[in-house]
């Protein structure tokens, strides 16, 4: 069974079953995920590609760790515009990426 922004079934694999291993994973996840969210605020702000790039990155393989495919998705999107330098296109996306990263917290707190 998936929830709308976690998908449990990929989660189970990567945590081998070990339910307690999926709650941390969750929890590192969900700490780590808000500050790469100000790191890309922070990196956005200074037009720093390089910060957008590790952070769109970081927060990109977390996210695909725990089965947050719509986080994965749009950090890669991301992490493409900050390689080119598109600084306008990753703003545009900032607020879609806050929202979906709440939603995926909240879908978290709920599981646990």
């Amino acid at each position: 069974m998936s929830g709308k922004w976690i998908n449990r079934q990929h989660l189970t694999l990567m945590s081998d079953g070990d339910t307690g291993f999926e709650k941390e994973l969750l929890n590192l996840f969900s700490s780590d995920a808000k500050d790469r969210l100000s790191q890309i605020e922070n990196s956005l702000a200074q037009e720093d590609s390089e910060g957008l790039i590790v952070a769109l990155h970081t927060l990109k393989g977390a996210a695909a760790n725990v089965g947050a495919e719509a986080i994965r998705e749009l950090a890669d999107k991301m992490e493409k515009h900050a390689k080119n330098k598109d600084f306008l296109s990753i703003k545009n996306g900032q607020d879609e990426l806050n929202k979906r990263l709440s939603s995926t917290i909240k879908e978290i707190e709920d599981w646990k």
